[in-house]
């Protein structure tokens, strides 16, 4: 439970830490984070508020039309100016998470998914927010953690957020997988070393069956330089087609894809 705390806290002070920057994306639109939100700039057109306090990640889709942003929202126990640290045994600090959806076109932002928490005894955190690539379609992972509950209580609920919807679609319990996004196609592929198996999740939020490892013990390493295959490291290394379902056995690991750079950030002061 300190372990618990002490986390908790230190994610806490390190989101409220200014590191904003500017991105640059398609066509004349640039996004902007301060130290609490995220801002969208359209050139000819002024500036739009995409999402408030706290921002902890935002994301453009790939046509630059829509931004995913992650909120986390805690109230934090102060005694007259002084932040509480540590805090008090019996502090209960409520909060809220959340995904907002701007949309450039519209310049409107709505909420497609929040979940409150009482925190610390009780939290929710976003792990992950990336869009598909090619598509208007993106992938978040958030966690709900009660660790004072009969044996720890923990959840990773995988969501699939699409422009043109209001609301978040649940895909399911993503346990301990690992969620890994193509570079380039529209789809990802879910890694389970708990079940030793590989899911392949369509942009229309459909999955395929599970496809076992051709080895017990393989861990996930990157994508391949090309982007096509999934690299797989264990006795003798795979490539993982999602494509097709099928595995490649390689005598080495070939090389890993390379992120092309993702636009100029400009640091804030």
């Amino acid at each position: 439970m300190k372990h618990w705390i002490g986390t908790f806290w230190m994610t806490m002070i390190l989101t409220a830490a200014v590191t904003g920057f500017a991105q640059d994306s398609k066509e004349g639109l640039r996004m902007v984070f301060t130290d609490k939100e995220a801002v969208g700039m359209l050139e000819g057109f002024g500036t739009d508020m995409i999402a408030g306090p706290q921002v902890i990640a935002a994301e453009w889709s790939a046509s630059g039309r829509y931004v995913l942003a992650a909120r986390l929202d805690v109230q934090l126990s102060f005694k007259g100016n002084r932040l509480q640290l540590p805090p008090p045994p019996d502090l209960v600090m409520p909060g809220e998470a959340s995904l907002i959806l701007w949309n450039s076109s519209a310049r409107r932002s709505q909420e497609v998914w929040s979940k409150r928490f009482a925190g610390p005894q009780e939290m929710v955190s976003i792990e992950q927010v990336a869009w598909l690539s090619g598509r208007d379609v993106a992938l978040a992972v958030v966690r709900y953690d009660r660790p004072e509950a009969d044996g720890g209580e923990h959840q990773r609920l995988l969501l699939r957020v699409e422009g043109s919807r209001k609301q978040a679609q649940p895909i399911g319990d993503l346990k301990n997988g690992q969620l890994l996004l193509s570079p380039v196609h529209p789809l990802a592929v879910i890694f389970s070393q708990e079940e030793k198996s590989l899911r392949v999740l369509k942009a229309d939020g459909s999955l395929s069956p599970p496809a076992p490892l051709p080895e017990p013990n393989m861990t996930i390493a990157r994508w391949s330089e090309e982007g096509i295959l999934c690299l797989i490291a264990g006795t003798r290394p795979s490539g993982f087609d999602p494509r097709s379902g099928e595995f490649r056995p390689f005598t080495e690991m070939p090389k890993a894809f390379a992120p092309p750079a993702s636009g100029l950030l400009i640091r804030i002061k």
